[in-house]
């Protein structure tokens, strides 16, 4: 004994219908993965182009704290104290907690393959301000003429690397 079903129907949608639909469901998947650029229009790209851009737009602010750590540094061993130490003493720790704070964030941000010589590049240059924020407070605290000459010397060393930075085809390109 077989049981038949009659109820096998076909359902036909009708081939606009069908279209019409399919653009929506793309419409809407591209809205979805679609990054803007700098000047706000979206552009559709893979994860790993994606991850590599914003990488590239975190290495270019971090360029700028490098150029504001340098500022404060640059003034901390200017050539003649003017103020009381303790104020001093607190801008310059304040100064080698945003380095260290810098320094950590570029280690833990994790770069795509594709920049990784522009994240050793990054890694190199906050070690180095914070090596002479570092300097510069041991200064502050024993205001030898050797120690600020030690500082201002990491500080050139830094400043060196800031330019390496700058040369690479990662930030030129921005």
């Amino acid at each position: 004994m077989q049981i038949s079903s009659s109820n096998d129907q076909e359902v036909k949608v009708p081939v606009p219908v069908a279209v019409i639909t399919l653009l929506v469901l793309l419409t809407l998947i591209g809205m979805f993965n679609a990054h803007p650029d700098t000047e706000g229009r979206p552009l559709l790209l893979l994860p790993d182009v994606w991850n590599t851009v914003e990488y590239q737009k975190k290495a270019i602010e971090w360029q700028g704290e490098f150029y504001r750590l340098e500022s404060d540094l640059n003034g901390l061993l200017a050539e003649t104290q003017v103020g009381d130490l303790l104020a001093q003493s607190q801008s310059a720790q304040k100064t080698l907690e945003r380095a260290a704070h810098l320094a950590r964030e570029i280690d833990q941000v994790p770069a795509p393959m594709a920049v990784t010589g522009l994240r050793d590049l990054l890694a190199e240059t906050s070690i180095d301000y914070l090596e002479a924020s570092r300097l510069g407070l041991r200064w502050l605290n024993l205001p030898k003429e050797d120690a600020r000459i030690e500082a201002l010397a990491k500080l050139q060393q830094a400043h060196q690397a800031l330019q390496r930075l700058e040369e690479s085809q990662w930030i030129k390109t921005h």
